[in-house]
């Protein structure tokens, strides 16, 4: 079965000498851990080196009791001060990783946390100064734990 879907890479992990498991947000099918053979050499097969919070349409190929396998990758661009900024690369891995902690493989009702992240990311990217991107982070993952149900984000008096 093919799926197309937009989606950001929330982590990656080496596999093998030339493929990467990468851990993939999506509004429709939730976390998807997706094995993209010969990724880590080459920019050629994909376009582009897939990296951490590369956002894209990502096309898989599933196969019963298999990991689904990248078949066609095409990035959106974005993100682009995140990465060249230390603090703000941190606060979008705290994101990034609690995201992936949080959802559960391929769950189908988690738009609500991949929108939370991706607005956070994108806030956290534009944002001026460090306490703006710290308020962003703050307030993102506010969001994404109480859509896993851990915060009712409600005010105690």
């Amino acid at each position: 079965m093919q799926l197309n879907f937009q989606g950001i890479v929330i982590q990656k992990y080496d596999c093998g000498d030339t493929h990467l498991v990468i851990h993939v947000m999506s509004s429709n099918h939730g976390k998807l851990s997706i094995l993209a053979k010969h990724a880590r050499k080459s920019s050629k097969r994909f376009g582009t080196k897939i990296d951490l919070f590369d956002q894209g349409t990502f096309s898989i190929s599933k196969q019963s009791n298999a990991m689904p396998s990248l078949t066609n990758f095409e990035a959106l661009g974005g993100l682009k001060k995140l990465r060249s900024d230390m603090d703000k690369l941190i606060l979008a891995s705290v994101l990034a990783e609690s995201v992936d902690i949080l959802v559960k493989e391929e769950s189908q009702h988690d738009g609500p946390i991949y929108s939370a992240l991706t607005l956070g990311l994108a806030a956290i990217d534009e944002a001026s100064s460090l306490k703006d991107s710290l308020r962003a982070a703050c307030f993102s993952l506010s969001h994404i734990l109480a859509q896993a149900g851990i915060s009712d984000m409600k005010k105690h008096n």
